[in-house]
């Protein structure tokens, strides 16, 4: 059984690979309005990383408390674990 510490890992550690994503996209976009490399990928770090920060703190917050009462409620609510089985075609 997955834990709410490995969820809350798991929600943080996506969240971190979908911010450094959006923040190299954000640095390439600087560069093509002819700011210098460096220039582009510093001023992107520092302008991004108070929103980075609250990203991942939440997510982290919301994988591990959340993420267990929702799975439950959506299985309750869509007919269980076997729900998503699909049955063999009979030849």
């Amino acid at each position: 059984m997955v834990s709410c510490f490995e969820t809350a890992i798991l929600g943080a550690f996506l969240t971190l690979v979908f911010d450094v994503i959006t923040n190299f996209g954000v640095a390439v976009s600087y560069m093509l309005v002819g700011m210098p490399l460096l220039a582009a990928f510093i001023s992107t770090i520092i302008s991004g990383a108070l929103f980075s920060l609250i990203h991942v703190v939440s997510n982290t917050v919301v994988f591990a408390l959340i993420f267990f009462p929702l799975t439950s409620t959506l299985q309750r609510l869509l007919g269980g674990e076997n729900a998503w089985k699909k049955e063999p075609f009979l030849t």
